[in-house]
Parts: C-alpha cells; sequence; structure tokens
C-alpha cells in the first residue's frame, strides 16, 4: 500500500494486518489512517500501530511494537517504485544511465487522464 505523508514523502507499507492477517485497504482514494476490518487495529499512513481496542487491558502487549512492514518507495521519473526489499539500492543505481536516456520524453511531467482495473485471475 503506497501513502503520501503530511510531509510529502511518500512511503509503502504491507496492506495485511499483524493481527489476524486480514487485508485492509483497497482502490484508491484519501485516507487518514488504515484501519482492518476483523478486530479495528488501526495504523498510521507510515505503519505505526495506533489503536487495538480490544488489546487495551493485555498487560504484555506494547503497541509501540507493533508495525507494518515497510518497504522501499521512491518516486523516479515521476512514477512511484515500490521494492520489497527494503534496503535495495535505487532504481537509478541498477540502471545507470536510463534517466538521462528518458529525459527527454519528460516522463516525470506525464499527467494521467484515465485510469482502470483488471481483476487478477485468482479474484
Amino acid at each position: 500500500m503506497v501513502a503520501r505523508q503530511r510531509s510529502g514523502d511518500v512511503s509503502a507499507v504491507s496492506n495485511v494486518c499483524r493481527h489476524r492477517s486480514a487485508v485492509m485497504m483497497q482502490g484508491a482514494g484519501h485516507a487518514a489512517a488504515i484501519q482492518c476490518p476483523y478486530h479495528l487495529w488501526t495504523y498510521d499512513l507510515a505503519g505505526g500501530l495506533v489503536g487495538a481496542p480490544e488489546m487495551r487491558h493485555t498487560e504484555s502487549f506494547d503497541p509501540q511494537s507493533v508495525f507494518l512492514p515497510v518497504f522501499r518507495c521512491e518516486i523516479w521519473q515521476g512514477s512511484v517504485m515500490v521494492n520489497l526489499h527494503r534496503d535495495a539500492p535505487s532504481l537509478a543505481s541498477l540502471v545507470p544511465g536510463l534517466e538521462e536516456l528518458l529525459a527527454p520524453h519528460g516522463l516525470d511531467s506525464v499527467v494521467p487522464v484515465a485510469s482502470f482495473s483488471t481483476p487478477a485471475p485468482w479474484d
């Protein structure tokens, strides 16, 4: 799941709740937080747990230690690029010279005019 933070940075976190592995969000839109539909665990857009209603009386539960996995995320040539390996090198370093080759095409200023979704074959 990709979200723009209040700072303007873009981040990518897992879309699967740490509690019971439910998928939390689908599609695109605006949200102030990420909430699991199963037990209402709520995470901030950076993946930190901010609420777990049924866990407040569990002594050994430390909400500060629960967070969604974070993935490497960068904006490259105007597109959001996500790598599941958080410590991976930047895309630009993996394809040296490609930015210069693509520069005349102005990919970083492309504006979307339409979008569509195709269901996955297993849906």
